[in-house]
């Protein structure tokens, strides 16, 4: 219960059951090194600034409920759960999400904003459930499960790159995102996926290749059986887009 000056700078906690816990307060961390720890940074209620800074080694890197954090340059690696949000409001810029075995981010109804930030090597990228906001040049890679999961999520995807999964790109599970203007090739499963009922709209995007059969053999939708919605990505662009991170 502190809003004072909380501030840690060139600090180093690690082996704890919880490295750093905030409660009601407002914290500012730089250059900050957290590891080996059950949870990392824990959040309730509370507002807190981290840049510079590193999490990792942990079973639950970060874990925020009612709070607003705000991360940059930073990185978030090798935990079993790297992020779990809950009815926050987040800001990641020039984040590095890599390497957490479960799942990079989890977000359940939250407002988000991602700008230049990597989540790769997780088990699955990020499972954002509900909430609003927006995904702006970031890269999905490499993850072992699915890339970028969306559930009643009103997310605007942009110019963001969505390569060399092992599974599938991005998986939707309703028609409330907004998609466009992004790179897809080289996952191992379905560029995109269609999971719900209703029809979903992604034109304007790469998918690797500029012709009909290329691009729809990497859709999955329910075109075939009439169970889950189709998926339009037409008109898409003809070349990977210029300036994608």
């Amino acid at each position: 219960s502190s809003e004072k000056r909380n501030q840690l700078e060139h600090c180093r906690i690690e082996g704890a059951e919880t490295a750093l816990e905030g409660r009601f307060s407002i914290i500012s961390l730089k250059s900050v090194s957290i590891t080996a720890s059950h949870t990392g940074l824990s959040l309730r209620d509370s507002t807190a600034g981290v840049s510079m800074s590193s999490v990792s080694d942990c079973d639950t890197g970060i874990e925020a409920h009612d709070s607003e954090l705000e991360l940059r340059d930073t990185s978030v690696a090798r935990n079993r759960r790297g992020s779990a949000l809950f009815r926050s409001s987040v800001v990641m810029l020039s984040v590095t999400v890599t390497g957490n075995s479960q799942h990079g981010i989890l977000a359940e109804e939250c407002r988000i904003k991602f700008t230049s930030c990597e989540v790769s090597d997780n088990g699955v990228g990020a499972s954002i459930e509900g909430g609003e906001g927006q995904l702006f040049m970031c890269r999905f890679m490499r993850n072992i499960e699915t890339a970028l999961h969306l559930d009643t999520a009103r997310l605007k995807v942009n110019r963001c790159r969505i390569t060399e999964n092992l599974r599938d790109g991005l998986k939707l599970e309703d028609d409330r995102a907004a998609i466009w203007g992004n790179a897809f090739s080289g996952n191992g499963g379905y560029n995109l996926v269609n999971a719900g009922p209703e029809n979903v709209s992604a034109a304007q995007n790469w998918w690797g290749a500029a012709d009909e059969a290329s691009v729809k053999s990497k859709l999955f939708d329910g075109t075939p059986e009439g169970r889950l919605g189709e998926v339009n990505v037409f008109p898409w662009l003809l070349e990977k887009p210029a300036l994608l991170p």
